[in-house]
């Protein structure tokens, strides 16, 4: 029997009070699990009215899909808007006593009858917060001139015409497929996700189970909200259980740091199921802090470039389950060891070609692979990091009393050593968005340390970055003389990346790419993986540690 917890939880909202119940299941969310919230917006306020939507299905699903849901109380006399973006802003951070935090990209929200109307509005004034939205009965339309064309997802249930009109509109989802008596399907061409559909059944009046596993399965167990421009792309959402990923969960088998747990998932592509004794390449991509690797699996998909490809990808866990140790200290566990082990260990299971192997992570994670890539280039082909902090030029969430920028940066002084013994280069491949915290960059920011280290590491000439930032569309401290600019995105053909090339002095290489990510915020874009690809791809690591050029 589903155990499950409902909890009525007090917000103050513009000086008043305001309440919600809150669903989750009796169980503790591990490290291989990524969170979803619904929002159901109901008509009445009491708790009745929650069981009985408790009934339609919800238990099932939130056991299974670890779904928080949320049914706001309405009000005659506050403003709802300003209550669900409190309970938005909750849900993110953890609604309750800190737990059952959700990521931005998986926030859903159902309207029933009176609250289809509040939903539409919330989700117009701030399609931010929201990947797709169902409504059940919505008859108005209310003043939402504020959204403008913001795509938003949307399943409705006996709508008028003007809310359906709505959506295909704000989805320019205009092709249109028949669903037979149901009703109708409106997807974009550029966009399969941009879609509308479309349910006429006037049987359909409330929640049932059947309805909401239709809501579920059908859009938004399909769709997510990335922060790569300012109100948010949609993107494909991984259905983690036809990933066929192996987990590794609480793992002693590494050995490494005294026998520590760790945590991991790993990709094989069916090219090595089919043959076994052909090496392939590995690529580790590693979480930003208080992530986890089924969250980084969803926000990259590096698995899926891995398949098509030919290359075995794995996601680990952080050592201490919540940030990357990348100043290696050695009061808590290495990473860095966790690393090797990891590398040793899937070279030990399966045909790994070990001169390439290559490092990408997000965030905290980025700041890890370029770590590791410091401390043993000798078995790294190339790196993309995305969207780093590393090395940290002041204080950080994890280390405010502690902060050392001697000891953030020892990994650096480590790396420049090794790299003046063997002469290593190292290929980079470095994406950063113009919405980020150190963007435009000038003197001092950690994204100054960061590429001065590598472009010294690979015998580029270092400049001296600016002390206000460059009055240009590509502020990136110290500009390139060779920039490409690509739009390499399909579903939005608009996107836009620069990127910087640098040179090393003696041999003429493009060891170090800047690559600026034009309205992107901290996020991983759905082209990112693809594009890292084509350009770390093109290096192997010799045995001697000098690289080698791949064909292309």
């Amino acid at each position: 029997m589903i155990k499950l917890s409902l909890v009525l939880k007090q917000f103050e909202v513009q000086g008043k009070k305001r309440d919600a119940y809150i669903l989750t299941p009796n169980k503790e969310w591990d490290n291989l699990t990524k969170p979803s919230s619904i929002m159901i917006l109901r008509s009445s306020p009491d708790e009745a009215s929650v069981y009985d939507l408790i009934t339609a299905g919800l238990c099932e699903l939130s056991e299974k899909y670890n779904i928080l849901f949320v049914f706001p109380n309405p009000s005659e006399y506050d403003s709802d808007i300003a209550f669900l973006e409190t309970i938005n802003q909750k849900i993110s951070c953890g609604i309750i006593d800190g737990k059952w935090s959700v990521m931005n990209d998986v926030h859903y929200i159902i309207g029933i009858d009176s609250g289809a109307g509040l939903a539409l509005e919330f989700t117009a004034i701030h399609p931010e917060t929201t990947a797709a939205v169902a409504l059940i009965g919505g008859t108005m339309l209310p003043d939402i001139t504020s959204n403008g064309s913001t795509p938003m997802p949307a399943i409705l249930f006996n709508c008028t015409d003007t809310i359906v009109s709505y959506y295909k509109n704000i989805n320019k989802s205009e092709l249109e497929t028949s669903l037979g008596a149901l009703g109708t399907m409106y997807t974009n061409g550029l966009n399969p996700y941009h879609k509308v559909i479309n349910i006429t059944d006037k049987n359909i009046n409330k929640l049932t189970n059947s309805i909401m596993r239709e809501i579920w399965f059908n859009l938004f167990y399909t769709v997510r909200r990335i922060n790569t421009c300012e109100k948010g792309n949609i993107s494909e959402r991984i259905c983690f259980e036809n990933c066929h990923f192996e987990k590794h969960l609480d793992d002693r088998s590494l050995g490494d740091n005294d026998g520590l747990a760790h945590t991991w998932l790993e990709h094989i592509p069916q090219c090595v199921l089919d043959n076994p004794s052909n090496p392939v390449p590995l690529v580790i991509f590693s979480h930003g802090a208080f992530d986890n690797p089924v969250k980084a699996a969803d926000m990259s998909k590096w698995h899926e470039i891995g398949e098509k490809e030919g290359f075995i990808t794995v996601y680990p866990l952080a050592s201490n389950g919540i940030n990357f140790n990348l100043n290696v200290d050695e009061s808590a566990p290495s990473d860095v060891e966790f690393y090797l082990a990891l590398i040793k260990y899937i070279k030990g299971k399966y045909p790994l070609d070990s001169s390439r192997v290559y490092l990408s992570g997000f965030s905290n994670g980025a700041g890890m692979s370029q770590v590791m890539a410091m401390l043993h280039p000798e078995l790294i082909a190339a790196i993309a990091p995305i969207d780093s902090m590393w090395p940290y030029t002041i204080p950080g969430p994890f280390d405010q009393e502690n902060f050392s920028l001697e000891k953030n940066l020892r990994p650096i002084s480590i790396g420049l050593e090794l790299q003046k013994k063997h002469n290593y280069r190292m290929p980079v491949w470095y994406v950063y968005g113009t919405r980020e915290m150190e963007y435009p960059i000038y003197k001092g920011l950690g994204q100054q340390y960061q590429y001065d280290a590598w472009k010294q590491y690979n015998n580029i000439p270092v400049l001296e970055t600016p002390e206000k930032p460059l009055d240009t569309e590509c502020s990136i401290g110290v500009e390139s003389e060779t920039v490409e600019v690509l739009y390499p995105c399909k579903q939005y053909p608009d996107y836009k990346y620069s990127i910087h090339k640098f040179y090393s002095s003696d041999t003429n290489e493009n060891y170090y790419n800047f690559v600026l990510a034009h309205g992107k915020a901290h996020d991983v874009h759905i082209v990112d993986a693809e594009l890292a690809w084509k350009f770390i791809s093109g290096f192997s690591r010799n045995p001697d540690g000098s690289l080698k050029q791949q064909s292309q």
